[in-house]
């Protein structure tokens, strides 16, 4: 590994033992922090999904809920695995941007500032930026993937459903951690944390993570590897005790990411122009563009929550400001030829405040009322097409959201009731080659949509539930072709039903049948002439299935899980969809394969939606065997298997079924401070993609990751 990769190692070392000391040194008596979705000693999982600390089987809503340590010891170590983890869930990337689906319902944009139809949330702060947003997953306290819309209940807007992050908070006992980790691929890891108190009423919490890996992608055109991947993040807070009452907790984070994966696309069906001596990827890890990719984005904001208790209600405040910046490389035309290629600068930062009135649950009625502001800039400042077309479009978005939810508890029965007002403006103004050619363009929205819930939970260990609930989100403009005429909103009316099951420690069974009508649904196109990307609304789609998801305890030490999801979900109404198709082959002797693609307008209805999987599913496992003398030995193995799906609205490029493979063996010394552990990933070397995208020029593929293993060796106290 070159100096950078060991003085930012170093860098993360060094930190992460100079506060272990400093947080020793001020031990005080702990004031214990509530874990939310780790698995206490009955068995129960504790969630935030409604706002407030609940065991999951008294949520009536389909929540996957996973603690930090059960998430690593799968290998689940980023937000791109959860698919891994969480059947229904599918998170694809392309050209940087994350764009997760569940249940059917996600967005495919790759216009900056646009926010997707899934919501990720890092404790409690939205995460505006779809550009790069895989997070890490380490130093985590839980993951919760909230199925559905979740409007009534979160500040911005999630049409499509949440994905909840919460890192650990800060403790006033001494606690800290240190891991080490080396693998093919010369891929090393550091992790480090630590927490403790500064005073009597002041803990703080710093943590730091590093990667580094190698290339394995094969760059036919320049001959050595292209792919070297670097990325850190570093996270404080500081939690303030500033009376019996009121609690501050202010935080910090940066990352940058420096991987040129996502916008490493390779031709899997020929190229315009190929011919038989032209460089063409025959193995899944080859690349043949002639421009080298690249991608650097960097991620920093902060925030601060107020939470002040009062006789029989909280108050919450939530500040926040998120800023980033990208840059990148991207070879459009995947090709050896120099056709098509963009520099893309993209820049954005959010402003955002959220504030919560929530009940205490001290009464049969419990409650939350809310409100959202938000004021978002973000854009191509700018973005060079081949070179010389020089695109500058910053769009200005300002949302504004008041929300409201309550359940009653009569008897036996819970009834559910919430609502939201949505206000959303948008506005841009746009040069090229430094004229301009819009003038702040706008346009604005408005939306209420309700929720409603009838529970029947006669007791601690029977839940079931009936819902409905409407998704919303605002439309767009597609600013890379200057259009002053925006997309419109896109729509959804979701219903479920659900039961809950329980048996104790030992088991418990939730499942899930739901049905979704969604129409304006807003999907990605690319222009014929500049090869950009924009956005077209689709008619209507209807997604319907159903989840199951259970654990079993059978005998202490083992712990198990499937999860099953079935999907249906189908392109109700689509009659003028973009779809990509082979042009007519050429003369001879030019190749059938080498002519590229043709974009027409056709009727899809009835067609699959997109990156929806007719069945996804998982199996986990975990043992743990105690040792004479102290100390265990821990086997863990996650399962994870997808059918078929389609990557694009014209049904031609499909994902085939695969099934991925994960496995872990741990060591934990006696005193369990010490563990030393293997790990693999995809150990059945399956190939897979992260995405497919069809353009004028090929159809283009990002291979997901190979066989990867490697060794770690950890310290916690």
């Amino acid at each position: 590994m070159g100096s950078n990769v060991l003085k930012m190692a170093t860098a993360t070392a060094v930190m992460a033992v100079a506060f272990a000391s400093v947080a020793s040194a001020r031990a005080t008596t702990d004031a214990q922090v509530e874990s939310a979705a780790t698995p206490s000693g009955e068995g129960d999982i504790i969630v935030t999904a409604q706002k407030r600390s609940e065991r999951l089987q008294d949520v009536p809503i389909s929540v996957a809920a996973f603690s930090g340590a059960q998430l690593s010891e799968h290998g689940i170590v980023s937000s791109r695995d959860l698919t891994q983890v969480a059947p229904g869930l599918v998170v694809t990337e392309t050209n940087s941007y994350v764009q997760p689906f569940i249940r059917g319902i996600g967005s495919t944009t790759l216009i900056p500032g646009e926010a997707g139809s899934v919501a990720t949330y890092v404790d409690g702060v939205y995460m505006p930026i779809a550009n790069a947003s895989i997070f890490e997953l380490a130093n985590i306290e839980t993951v919760e993937v909230l199925k559905g819309p979740q409007g009534t209940l979160y500040g911005r807007n999630a049409l499509g459903g949440a994905i909840n992050i919460n890192t650990k908070a800060p403790k006033f006992t001494p606690e800290g951690s240190f891991e080490v980790g080396y693998g093919n691929f010369d891929a090393a890891t550091v992790r480090a944390y630590a927490t403790g108190p500064l005073s009597d009423n002041v803990a703080i919490s710093i943590a730091g993570n590093f990667r580094h890996r190698g290339g394995y992608f094969n760059d036919l055109f320049r001959g050595r590897k292209v792919d070297d991947g670097n990325s850190y993040s570093y996270r404080g807070k500081l939690l303030i005790n500033a009376s019996d009452r009121l609690k501050l907790t202010l935080s910090g984070d940066y990352s940058l990411l420096d991987d040129p994966i996502s916008v490493l696309q390779r031709p899997i069906n020929g190229y315009l122009g190929r011919t038989a001596t032209s460089l063409y990827p025959q193995e899944p890890f080859d690349y043949v563009g002639d421009v080298k990719p690249s991608l650097r984005v960097r991620n920093r904001g902060a925030s601060a929550r107020a939470d002040y208790a009062l006789d029989t209600v909280n108050l919450v405040s939530i500040t926040a400001y998120r800023a980033f910046d990208a840059v990148s490389s991207i070879e459009s035309d995947s090709t050896p030829n120099a056709i098509s290629g963009f520099v893309s600068n993209e820049r954005g930062h959010t402003f955002s405040q959220e504030v919560q009135i929530v009940s205490d649950n001290s009464g049969p009625f419990s409650w939350i009322l809310g409100g959202y502001y938000a004021d978002q800039v973000a854009g191509y400042r700018p973005l060079t097409v081949n070179g010389a077309t020089v695109i500058s479009a910053p769009v200005d978005a300002k949302i504004h959201a008041a929300f409201a939810d309550g359940t009653y508890k009569l008897g036996d029965f819970e009834l559910t009731g919430g609502v939201r007002y949505n206000r959303e403006k948008k506005s841009y103004s746009a040069t090229l080659n430094g004229v301009a050619v819009v003038n702040n363009a706008s346009k604005s929205w408005e939306s209420i949509t309700p929720r409603a819930i009838l529970t029947y939970h006669p007791n601690r260990d029977f839940l079931a539930y009936v819902s409905y609930t409407a998704g919303f989100k605002s439309g767009a403009f597609n600013t890379s072709s200057f259009a002053t005429t925006a997309l419109d909103p896109e729509k959804t009316d979701a219903y479920e039903v659900g039961v809950k099951l329980s048996s104790g420690r030992m088991l418990t069974v939730n499942a899930s049948a739901f049905w979704y009508d969604s129409r304006d649904v807003q999907v990605q196109t690319i222009s014929g002439a500049t090869n950009l990307p924009a956005l077209a609304n689709a008619a209507k789609v209807r997604s319907k299935g159903a989840d199951l998801d259970l654990t079993l305890r059978p005998v202490d030490g083992l712990y198990l899980r499937a999860g099953v999801a079935y999907l249906d979900a189908k392109l109700k109404s689509f009659p003028n969809a973009q779809i990509f198709v082979p042009a007519a082959p050429g003369v001879a002797p030019a190749l059938p394969d080498s002519t590229g693609n043709l974009s027409l307008s056709r009727d899809v209805s009835g067609n699959p939606m997109v990156r929806s999987p007719k069945w996804t599913f998982n199996l986990a496992a975990s043992y743990t065997i105690e040792l004479p003398g102290g100390g265990s030995i821990v086997p863990s193995a996650n399962l994870f298997h997808s059918s078929e799906f389609s990557w694009e609205f014209g049904n031609r490029l499909k994902q085939s079924s695969y099934t991925l493979v994960n496995a872990e063996l741990n060591w934990h010394l006696a005193g369990d401070q010490v563990t030393v552990g293997i790990w693999g990933k995809n150990l059945g070397d399956k190939v897979y993609y992260l995405s497919v995208t069809p353009n004028r020029f090929a159809d283009r593929a990002i291979s997901a990751e190979p066989r990867t293993y490697g060794i770690k060796v950890g310290f916690k106290y």
